[in-house]
C-alpha cells in the first residue's frame, strides 16, 4: 500500500474522516475511564524538530506519545546546528537512532 499524507481535510474521504474522529473518541474514552490501555507505540521514539519553541505542540506530542507508550524527544534547531555539521546527515542519523 503506497504512503498517503494527511495535510488536509480534503486529503480523506467523507468516510474515512468519519472513521478517523469516532475512533479518536473510542481512544480517549477508553484511556479516561481505564487509563492508557492503549499502548500501540511500545519502546518507540518520536523525536521533534522545532525551528521555534512551541509549547502547545511539543506538550500534546509529549502527553500523546507517553499515553501510547512511547517516548518523545525535543530538540531545538540550535542545539543541531553542530550536530548537523557531520559527514553523515542529521536526517540519517536521527532516523538509525529512532529506529533502535
Amino acid at each position: 500500500m503506497a504512503t498517503r499524507h494527511f495535510l488536509t481535510l480534503l486529503d480523506l474521504t467523507p468516510d474515512e474522516l468519519a472513521y478517523l474522529i469516532q475512533r479518536a473518541i473510542k481512544i480517549k474514552t477508553d484511556l479516561k475511564a481505564n487509563g492508557p490501555v492503549y499502548t500501540p507505540l511500545p519502546n518507540r521514539t518520536l523525536a521533534m524538530i522545532f525551528e521555534k519553541s512551541s509549547t502547545r505542540t511539543r506538550v500534546s506530542f509529549e502527553t500523546g506519545m507517553a499515553q501510547f507508550g512511547g517516548h518523545a524527544l525535543f530538540l531545538l534547531t540550535p542545539s543541531l546546528a553542530a550536530a548537523s555539521q557531520s559527514k553523515t546527515p542529521l536526517a540519517c542519523s536521527l532516523r538509525w537512532w529512532m529506529q533502535s
